[in-house]
């Protein structure tokens, strides 16, 4: 019995490093893609989201940890590790929630800004936007960023 609980912590242990992992992952991406955008103010409020997300997540696994320790009987451990792995699941949706919205909310003001600087812009825009083959987000925000002053 021990030493299922023992792995089964490993393997918790395992998981909990990967996830962190990726999270570490998407913030690089997400710095690449302000810092292309060179908008400070968004970037800062963003960092500031992430970091905060980032401490919840490890003030929840801290508390469930503890919680996990405290019980001692098999059944309870089997609960808090199956509740662990719903509530890690949760967050992680919440994180690509999170993405995907920032990611948007991005690109539709990367429009905006493109649509008001001057009509040349938005001719240009809409036609790459169109095209397949510079379909890849770097292509088009280094084009973006020459055709804008």
């Amino acid at each position: 019995m021990m030493m299922m609980t023992m792995m089964m912590m490993m393997m918790m242990m395992m998981m909990m490093m990967m996830m962190m992992m990726i999270m570490m992952m998407m913030m690089m991406m997400m710095m690449m893609v302000m810092m292309m955008m060179m908008t400070t103010m968004m970037m800062t409020t963003t960092m500031m989201m992430m970091m905060m997300m980032m401490m919840l997540l490890l003030l929840l696994l801290l508390l469930l940890l503890m919680m996990m320790m405290m019980m001692k009987r098999r059944r309870t451990m089997m609960m808090m590790m199956m509740m662990m792995m719903m509530m890690m699941m949760m967050m992680m949706m919440m994180m690509m929630m999170m993405m995907m919205m920032m990611m948007m909310m991005m690109m539709m003001m990367m429009m905006m800004m493109m649509m008001k600087k001057h009509t040349l812009c938005n001719h240009t825009f809409l036609r790459y936007f169109s095209s397949r083959q510079c379909s890849s987000a770097h292509v088009m925000f280094s084009r973006w960023a020459s055709l804008s002053p």
